[in-house]
């Protein structure tokens, strides 16, 4: 999914149900997975594929949904540049690298993900988290 495409969902007050880091083979398939619960009720897993750093500035004790004011992507940052030059001196490029970025209503928060793709699974149910075999996963039901 490029950019655009990210930016054009429909963001504003759809719910974060669950953040999973999959790190299962490190280095190799760096991935954070988030469920959504979008406005009409559809549900859609967002997959960030070949994840290079992740931000996440998540505040606690407020009782409601943790709905999203607003998402977007970038192409071009000043963040951007310090990821791709830090990895550049060890000779990897990762010149389609983006920022996607999440900030939340209900506690304020913000994610940010920099991976080379993202993409969606639109099925429109919610995965079973008991069965998510992440290796670091928050969400509302368990934290492993």
């Amino acid at each position: 999914m490029d950019s655009k495409d990210f930016n054009q969902l429909m963001w504003h007050d759809s719910e974060l149900c669950h953040i999973a880091i999959d790190r299962k083979d490190p280095g190799n398939n760096d991935n954070v997975v988030v469920d959504v619960q979008w406005q009409n009720g559809e549900f859609a897993t967002l997959i960030f594929e070949d994840c290079y750093e992740l931000e996440m500035r998540m505040n606690f004790g407020v009782i409601a949904p943790e709905t999203i004011l607003q998402a977007s992507a970038v192409d071009q940052s000043i963040e951007l540049d310090r990821i791709k030059a830090k990895w550049r001196g060890i000779g990897v490029d990762l010149n389609g690298l983006r920022c996607f970025e999440i900030l939340t209503n209900s506690t304020a928060s913000i994610f940010r993900v920099y991976a080379l793709n993202c993409v969606i699974n639109a099925d429109g149910s919610l995965r079973d988290v008991d069965k998510i075999p992440s290796t670091i996963f928050f969400g509302y039901k368990k934290i492993f």
